[in-house]
């Protein structure tokens, strides 16, 4: 019963976590990525800080964000779900 009741959260973490670790700015994956970065002013930076809404909006309106995402989420979901059925 638990789990019917924490299945749809841990769904929903999953999703918002892969959409926002994507390396596109404003999102937290790209601050991730340029903080770990030994070029953080490269050519892919400089395009990103420049053309960064048209990628996101191109990500989101075409199928290849959700694909991504659904990647994404789908490797952490699985996980997730066996520990909460293990603390449960």
């Amino acid at each position: 019963v638990a789990m019917k009741i924490l299945a749809p959260f841990v769904t929903w973490n999953s999703v918002l976590f892969a959409f926002n670790i994507l390396p596109v700015p404003p999102l937290d994956g790209y601050k991730v990525i340029r903080g770990w970065s030994r070029r953080p002013n490269s050519g892919y930076f400089r395009f990103m800080d420049k053309y960064s809404n048209i990628v996101l909006i191109v990500l989101i309106v075409t199928n290849i964000g959700s694909m991504l995402v659904s990647f994404i989420s789908s490797l952490i979901s699985i996980p997730m779900m066996t520990l909460a059925q293990f603390i449960l």
